[in-house]
C-alpha cells in the first residue's frame, strides 16, 4: 500500500430541518469508517441560507428529511452534487435513513437518536469517499455498495473496504488537495443531472 499521505477536509454540517441527531456520534461514525484513508476531518456547522458557502477543502453537508424528487419506492440516502465551479456539497436524506431503520416487525417507530446518528455518519463517509475518489466504483457489498442495509449502517459494522481506502489514498497522493469539486445547486435543491454516485437502501 502507498505511504500514507494526508489531506484535511472541513465538513460544514447544515441541518436544514433541525433533525434530532447526536453530532458526536455522527462525527465518530464518519471518522471511524474513513480510518486509514489519510483524510483528516475538521467539523463546523452553519445555518442554511444564501450565506452558506463551500470551498475545495470546505464541503457543505446538507441534512434534509427526504429527497425532494423521491418517486415510488425509490430510497436515496445520500449523494454528492456538483455543478460548475470549485466547490461541492454532500446531501444526506435523514428522513429516508430513519424510515430504513424503523423496525418492520414493530411497525413504524422512530429509531433511537444514537442509531440514526451513527447511520448518518456512515452514509456521510460513503459520500466523502465518492467526493475524494470519484472514479472508484461502488462495491458489491459493504458500506460502499450502491444499496445498503440496516446492518451495514450500524455502529458495529466494518469501515470502508480496503479497495476504497486504497483509492482515496491514491487520489490524495496524486494531488495536494482534493480533486476539483463543484458548487452548491443554485436554488438550494439538487438539479436534474447534477448528482454524482450516491447511496440507496435495501431492507
Amino acid at each position: 500500500m502507498l505511504p500514507l499521505a494526508l489531506t484535511t477536509l472541513t465538513l460544514v454540517l447544515t441541518d436544514v430541518q433541525a433533525l434530532p441527531l447526536d453530532s458526536r456520534l455522527l462525527r465518530g461514525a464518519t471518522e471511524s469508517a474513513l480510518a486509514g484513508s489519510g483524510v483528516r476531518l475538521h467539523w463546523d456547522a452553519a445555518p442554511a441560507g444564501p450565506g452558506l458557502k463551500a470551498a475545495p477543502e470546505r464541503v457543505c453537508v446538507i441534512l434534509l428529511d427526504a429527497h425532494p424528487r423521491r418517486t415510488g419506492s425509490e430510497r436515496v440516502l445520500g449523494a454528492v452534487f456538483r455543478e460548475r465551479g470549485p466547490t461541492s456539497a454532500i446531501w444526506i436524506y435523514v428522513g429516508e435513513l430513519r424510515r430504513l431503520l424503523e423496525s418492520p416487525r414493530a411497525g413504524p417507530r422512530a429509531p433511537a437518536v444514537d442509531d440514526l446518528s451513527v447511520a448518518v455518519g456512515r452514509v456521510l463517509a460513503h459520500e466523502v469517499a465518492h467526493l475524494l475518489a470519484p472514479e472508484h466504483p461502488h462495491a458489491a457489498d459493504g458500506l460502499m455498495a450502491q444499496v445498503v442495509s440496516r446492518k451495514t449502517l450500524g455502529k458495529d459494522a466494518p469501515p470502508l473496504d480496503d479497495a476504497c481506502i486504497g483509492a482515496i489514498r491514491l487520489a490524495i497522493a496524486a494531488s495536494s488537495a482534493p480533486p476539483a469539486l463543484a458548487g452548491l445547486p443554485s436554488r438550494g435543491l439538487p438539479g436534474v443531472g447534477s448528482s454524482e454516485a450516491g447511496v440507496g437502501a435495501s431492507h
